[in-house]
């Protein structure tokens, strides 16, 4: 080889080691970007809400049982059925106390036999005793329309019951089925009411027969001047026992005290009840007007306030489902619930449902605070500088700049409200790599 050309060769080779030093110095001395995780400054809806758990419970459950002792003749309801206030619910045998009536009346009617009359307790006596066969009349004439109603009821719940069947006959789809069963327990509430309503206006006739017989019994006394000889202690023996008579009767039949649904009947058709004192009860009723009480925590009840409404689910229908309710109580006394301080404030159902039993586990999301087209921003972007807050905002070629902000409310899902400082589409840094 010409020692020419190994010369153009070596030359080479010195460019090509320049190029790469050259090239190697150039790249180690340029820093990697830093990387940038960012959000959009957003206009929506920032909703607040407080989660917590709580029960269903009865606004008010009360016992019910006979004030005296007796056989039992008639039990006129079953666990579920709803009652209303003043409804029998069961009777005693009265064949005693009748006859305890009959010698209390017989007895009153001899201590009055020789009295004379008065013409004022006559006149009064007689009124009440017409005014009591006046509402006999029209307790048989209310039953008489009571049962024809209950008997309408009956035959439209046949005749619904019967197109029914055709029409389940036609298709059996399982819609069908369900419709055809609604309609059977539909014709079955219709007879047991019908049931219900001619015991009822048994009752209720012997109720006012009963006053009747009072206001006759008072009619003879006062023809007997019983006004002016009120002091004659064998009239008015006798008028007490009667009195005494007449109420032991009345207190034969069980009445509900209130409106509710029958949870629980402790005794049956036939079952003797001591005279001493009781201590099972009759039964129990509910009334029907739950409510959902939760204990929230000291640090989320001031932001609770009546009239709040809230969204919960039950762990017994399942959470696809969801119901509202309405904060009507918040107590005023704190509760320690695992170490924490809280205090229990009560939700009324906005819409009651059938299926909801006392007991019950209800999950709340309680909204306790709503700004709707608002910007809003990641809080996890917000960050503090003594009393200012501030967020980087990313800026063309992978700069950021420093912006101090104004939030408001906090809300769900991590995003507060922008007040102040941030425009739309602006973007706000959540996460920074370094390299």
């Amino acid at each position: 080889m010409s020692k020419k050309k190994k010369i153009i060769i070596w030359g080479g080779v010195g460019l090509a080691v320049a190029a790469a030093a050259g090239a190697y110095v150039y790249f180690a001395t340029q820093k990697p970007a830093t990387e940038y995780t960012t959000a959009p400054v957003e206009r929506r809806t920032v909703v607040q809400t407080v989660s917590v758990t709580g029960d269903l419970v009865d606004n008010q459950e009360i016992t019910i049982n006979f004030e005296l002792g007796g056989k039992i003749k008639n039990i006129l309801i079953k666990e579920g059925d709803f009652v209303s206030a003043g409804e029998a619910v069961a009777t005693l045998e009265d064949a005693d106390l009748n006859s305890q009536l009959d010698q209390a009346k017989a007895a009153l009617d001899k201590a009055t036999a020789d009295a004379e009359a008065n013409d004022d307790a006559v006149n009064e006596a007689e009124v009440a005793k017409d005014n009591a066969k006046k509402y006999l009349d029209q307790i048989k004439e209310l039953n008489k329309q009571n049962v024809a109603a209950a008997e309408q009821d009956v035959e439209n719940a046949e005749d619904y019951y019967e197109d029914v069947q055709n029409y389940y006959n036609e298709d059996k789809t399982l819609t069908r089925k369900l419709t055809l069963t609604t309609a059977e327990n539909s014709l079955k509430n219709a007879r047991e009411a019908k049931e219900t309503a001619d015991e009822n206006a048994d009752l209720a006739e012997i109720s006012a027969k009963n006053s009747l017989d009072a206001a006759e019994a008072g009619f003879d006394t006062a023809k007997s001047n019983f006004a002016e000889r009120s002091r004659d202690a064998t009239i008015a023996g006798a008028r007490a026992a009667y009195e005494i008579a007449l109420n032991n009767l009345s207190r034969s039949i069980l009445r509900s005290p209130v409106n509710g649904q029958i949870a629980e009947v402790n005794n049956k058709k036939g079952e003797i009840l001591g005279t001493g004192v009781i201590k099972e009860s009759f039964a129990r009723i509910i009334s029907g007007d739950l409510l959902i009480e939760a204990q929230i925590p000291e640090s989320d009840i001031l932001k609770v306030k009546l009239g709040m409404k809230a969204d919960f689910t039950l762990d017994a229908v399942g959470s696809d489902e969801k119901f509202q309710a309405e904060a009507v109580e918040i107590s005023p006394a704190s509760t320690l619930v695992q170490d924490v301080i809280s205090y229990k404030v009560k939700f009324k159902l906005v819409s009651p449902d059938s299926r909801f039993k006392p007991g019950m586990t209800a999950n709340l999301d309680i909204k306790t605070a709503e700004k709707n087209d608002v910007l809003r921003i990641p809080l996890r972007a917000v960050k503090t500088e003594g009393d200012h807050k501030y967020v980087d905002v990313l800026k063309e070629g992978n700069v950021t700049e420093k912006m101090e902000i104004t939030t408001g409310l906090s809300g769900d899902e991590g995003m507060v409200e922008i007040k102040s400082g941030l425009k739309e589409e602006d973007k706000v840094v959540t996460f920074k790599k370094e390299p």
